[in-house]
């Protein structure tokens, strides 16, 4: 067990695939190889003693009918060389006739006639220690430490033809016993295990052999593209593909596709975070320059005009005019307060880049809600439920998202509403985004400020035609003005 629990705590074991796949297949072989040469063994053995024993005692009984007449004729010589012809056969070890007092009356070896045995002795006391009726007429004995014999005992019986000379009384007049030796078939077992263990051990490292090519061929090599692409992948590199080299499919050929498959996920998603990475460094470059634009238009402006002002005011207050110079002050606190709403409006332009996990929807509603923080204009967000879920590509996102911005930022600066809608819905396969207000309004086909870049009317168009969305402007004096955009989803 100490030996065992080494193999398995070793480094070798641990790390070697070969080395489990063998163990584990060679142990339970060998385990059930032992198991089925024991079983074999033992009823191997069971068989053969039971031959044996028949054998034997049929040679008893044979040996008994030939000895029968020289018997009746009260032949000594004649018995006597029946036992010795019985006593040369090397199936037999030893044979003898005793008497119903024990005495040795024939016998293979002429020596011992005339002895007389005692029950007390070995291979006589394991006989007498039944009863009569229930004494076995054949037992196994272990005479030496090396030499296990097979005692069969043949009963005389008392025939009428013996009664002549012997007393009518007595059932038997003694008994022949014969020792056949065991070891021959001690011998032929070890043999026989010997060369079971011998083909079953050959058969063992050959399917061993056969099994361990197989693993190699279909397990462990693959494993081993496997694990290499695998650490390169872990290292970075999704460009790696594992090449189809295996004419099987099986596990670990779906394994290998479903990891192709995977780095194909990878690297396009990798490579559209990188698309959305740059479109939003795009949005937020454009949306600096706008604001840049707007400060230069409107800051800067709103300064030169404060200074104009400012001076003139002095000028009023020298002059001790002080009604004109207060409607100075309320013009300069009204401009200043209509530049911080478009400061505030720039600031939430800055924050608005989308968040990368939330969808159109979310991301117009985050829009609204600091949109609504202003006091100048309020936005009253429309939509369908079943557009909560809609996602577009990450750059019709983006873009679809700057044409809102840029809607409310011109509704704000140009159009004197109070009140804008945007409204996001499903028609007929298409997203349809549209931004409305109820301000001044103007004529598309005559207004200057249609041709003016700064307008935003254009940049907005730009962005729609860049998504492959389709751009309209609805507008007339005194009816405000309606953009839309009408953006084909994508079946999926």
């Amino acid at each position: 067990m100490k030996l065992l629990d080494t193999i398995l705590r070793s480094k070798f074991f641990k790390t070697s695939l070969r080395v489990k796949v063998l163990i584990g297949f060679a142990a339970p072989m060998i385990l059930a190889l032992a198991i089925f040469s024991y079983v074999h063994y033992i009823r191997e053995q069971k068989e053969l003693e039971e031959q044996i024993q028949t054998g034997t005692v049929r040679l008893g009984d044979m040996a008994l009918l030939g000895m029968k007449n020289a018997m009746l004729k009260n032949d000594q010589e004649v018995v006597a060389r029946i036992v010795r012809t019985y006593d040369t056969n090397p199936s037999i070890n030893q044979i003898r006739i005793v008497d119903l007092e024990f005495k040795i009356v024939a016998s293979g070896n002429s020596e011992e006639v005339g002895e007389t045995l005692s029950t007390e002795q070995t291979g006589c006391e394991e006989c007498h220690r039944y009863s009569p009726s229930e004494r076995p007429q054949v037992i196994q004995l272990k005479l030496g430490e090396k030499e296990d014999v097979l005692r069969v005992v043949t009963p005389i019986p008392n025939e009428p033809q013996c009664q002549a000379c012997h007393p009518a009384e007595n059932n038997h007049l003694g008994a022949l016993i014969i020792d056949a030796p065991m070891q021959v078939v001690f011998e032929h077992i070890r043999e026989d295990q010997i060369y079971n263990i011998a083909i079953s051990l050959l058969s063992i490292l050959f399917v061993t052999a056969i099994l361990y090519m197989l693993i190699q061929w279909l397990v462990i090599k693959r494993v081993g593209v496997l694990y290499e692409y695998l650490t390169a992948f872990a290292a970075g590199n999704f460009k790696i593909r594992i090449p189809k080299i295996w004419r099987t499919e099986d596990e670990i050929t779906r394994l290998a596709d479903h990891f192709n498959a995977i780095v194909d996920t990878l690297e396009s998603h990798e490579k559209e975070q990188r698309e959305i990475a740059i479109i939003r460094q795009e949005a937020v470059e454009e949306e600096r320059e706008r604001i840049a634009r707007d400060l230069h238009d409107g800051l800067a402006q709103l300064l030169a005009y404060l200074n104009t002002k400012i001076s003139a005011t002095r000028l009023l207050l020298k002059q001790r005019r002080p009604k004109v110079a207060d409607e100075q002050l309320a013009q300069m606190e009204d401009a200043v307060q209509k530049e911080t709403t478009e400061v505030r409006a720039a600031i939430i332009g800055l924050k608005l880049i989308g968040k990368e996990d939330a969808s159109l929807y979310e991301n117009l509603v985050d829009y609204v809600t600091m949109c609504n923080r202003l006091d100048d204009l309020r936005i009253h967000f429309e939509h369908s439920p079943d557009v909560e879920e809609v996602r577009c590509s990450p750059e019709a996102e983006i873009h679809l998202l700057r044409i809102t911005q840029e809607a409310i930022h011109n509704i704000r600066k140009h159009a004197s509403a109070s009140l804008a809608h945007i409204g996001l819905h499903k028609e007929a396969g298409f997203l349809v985004l549209t931004i409305e207000d109820d301000g001044i309004g103007f004529d598309t086909w005559q207004s200057s400020m249609w041709r003016q870049p700064h307008f935003g009317l254009r940049t907005m168009g730009e962005r729609a035609e860049l998504i492959g969305a389709t751009f309209k402007v609805e507008s007339a004096p005194d009816q405000g003005t309606r953009v839309s955009v009408r953006l084909k989803l994508k079946e999926l």
